[in-house]
């Protein structure tokens, strides 16, 4: 945008220009970063080295051990990284096998092209002076941070990622039994052992089995020494709160059937409430879906819903003790939400 605006500025003063100086000037100008790299002799010299990457087990090759020629003609090599060399298994100790490059027919020619690409380009040719830089937390959804922390799935018998509560699983998984004296915290330095451990394992089996009993699994961010897998993860309430708890309390017993709390007349009547409301700007402001039950609300608006709006407009529709449930699941949701400065 700079350099576009240089040239139509030089271009401008060059109509009051009588030499033509300033016009001549002005159209030689690069009015693009690529204009100017090319005029400057630039292109290709960014350094970076690209490797074609194994779609199925992420190993790295140059391009070049990746064209092998058979009968006249370039084919793409197969990945030749074995995965599990101890394994128990003779049989199974065999290497990855996956094709690395994808063929391309253009007209009577036919190209090689990398089914997966990493561009790689040196910290040090990048910046040309050492920075050094720490990850202080890690803020996702709860899929994501048990896979990043290296915590097992939610649905686990081990799945928090606090302390080694285990559920029971009889019939499905039983959450119940809120007996915090007797859960046992994590530690960020056992989790990381625990973890470590189940890479000496030499059989994906062997494996897995271990991750279930130690409720941890192995993740590269373990290999920072300063790193705290338990405290670095940052709570994320969109996905547990608002898409969670909130749409299930409103949808599955509010709006159930069988309960029948909330009419089509109290939706009307709620819809007319939030319409009549003025909340500042920065909260925002409920699209009118309430009076269709609340359909396709996202997770900003069911916290705008759950904090602002649902216990002015649900009080004299619910009743009391029902009600109730709406303050308490209020109260954390405020709770996370605050800001802290």
């Amino acid at each position: 945008m700079l350099l576009k605006f240089l040239s139509r500025f030089l271009g401008l003063l060059g109509t009051f220009d009588e030499n033509g100086i300033i016009s001549r000037l002005s159209k030689r100008l690069p009015s693009t970063l690529y204009k100017l790299r090319k005029n400057l002799g630039l292109l290709g010299n960014d350094e970076f080295i690209k490797y074609v990457v194994c779609p199925k087990c992420k190993n790295l090759y140059d391009y070049k051990d990746c064209i092998q020629n058979r009968c006249g003609r370039q084919v793409s090599a197969r990945c030749k990284f074995v995965p599990w060399s101890r394994h128990p298994h003779r049989n199974r100790r065999g290497p990855c096998d996956e094709i690395l490059l994808k063929t391309v027919q253009n007209g009577t020619k036919t190209f090689l092209y990398p089914r997966m690409v990493y561009p790689y380009n040196s910290i040090v040719n990048f910046f040309k002076r050492p920075i050094k830089v720490g990850l202080i937390c890690v803020s996702s959804d709860i899929p994501a941070t048990r896979k990043i922390g290296g915590f097992l799935s939610h649905m686990s018998s081990q799945g928090c990622s606090r302390c080694k509560k285990s559920f029971g699983s009889r019939d499905g998984l039983d959450f119940s039994g809120f007996d915090r004296e007797n859960w046992s915290p994590r530690t960020s330095s056992e989790h990381k052992c625990s973890a470590k451990r189940t890479m000496d394992e030499t059989s994906p089996t062997a494996q897995q089995k271990l991750c279930s009993q130690l409720g941890a699994r192995y993740s590269v961010l373990q290999e920072l020494d300063y790193f705290d897998c338990i405290r670095y993860f940052v709570v994320d309430p969109m996905h547990n709160l608002y898409l969670g708890t909130a749409k299930h309390i409103m949808k599955n017993v509010w709006l159930n059937e069988k309960n029948d709390f909330i009419s089509d007349e109290d939706f009307q009547r709620i819809q007319e409430l939030v319409d009549g409301m003025t909340v500042p700007q920065d909260i925002g402001r409920i699209p009118g879906k309430i009076a269709n039950s609340f359909s396709g609300f996202t997770a900003d608006q069911w916290k705008n819903w759950t904090v602002v709006y649902s216990l002015f407009a649900l009080k004299g529709v619910l009743l009391k003790t029902t009600l109730s449930v709406g303050v308490i699941l209020s109260l954390p949701v405020k709770l996370l939400e605050r800001k802290f400065y």
